[in-house]
């Protein structure tokens, strides 16, 4: 199977083109202190209020601390690192899912019921696959792949707001790719076609 894929010398490696795919790789500010977030949220709301009032002393005043609460919150702020996937993993986690929370069968009626218990160890394992590495606040970093107990841990405790920037952010490996992929090609596309010029250029001058 390997040599039919090979090939001979005048053709190309193909199982080396496809064990050099490459997978995207962004970053996610995480907090896990919902408290400050929710106070810089009615801050802004504070301000934004104020501003419509046209009271501007009031506005002046609590602006600075606005801004400060923003700038502590730095001092928490965790990097997530996630990176992009093969089908194959994905595909795994859908088979080891259901094997530890199998569907159950249609009744007679014919409806089944959902398997919520598989659809979160999916998402489990989606986590731990996607998370790459997470930094604290001071720079140290602990690495993946993270015991599923950790992520389990992560995805029932974390603040909401926290964990929907990382599920946009997952999400953003495949339609992200996709987007630019087809971008790439209407482009390429397009710079394949003659411009006008050109066609005009290239046509042969009218007869006398």
């Amino acid at each position: 199977m390997t040599e039919e894929l090979t090939g001979d010398p005048i053709t190309f490696d193909l199982i080396g083109a496809i064990e050099g795919t490459t997978y995207p790789e962004t970053e996610v500010r995480f907090y896990f202190d919902a408290r400050a977030a929710q106070q810089i949220h009615g801050m802004n709301k504070r301000l934004t209020l104020l501003g419509a009032l046209g009271r501007t002393e009031e506005y002046e005043e609590l602006e600075p601390q606005f801004f400060q609460a923003i700038e502590d919150l730095k001092d928490k702020e965790y990097i997530v690192t996630v990176r992009g996937v093969p089908r194959e993993v994905k595909k795994a986690w859908v088979a080891k899912a259901q094997t530890k929370h199998p569907d159950k069968k249609p009744n007679k009626d014919g409806y089944q019921e959902p398997n919520i218990a598989g659809m979160a160890y999916v998402q489990l394992l989606q986590w731990q696959s996607h998370i790459v590495s997470i930094a604290n606040p001071e720079g140290k970093v602990n690495t993946g792949p993270f015991e599923e107990s950790v992520i389990e841990s992560l995805l029932n405790r974390a603040p909401e707001a926290s964990l929907a920037a990382v599920a946009e952010a997952i999400e953003e490996l495949d339609t992200g790719t996709k987007s630019g992929y087809e971008e790439a090609v209407r482009n390429r596309d397009f710079l394949s076609e003659p411009s006008p010029e050109e066609s005009l250029d290239s046509s042969p001058a009218p007869s006398e």
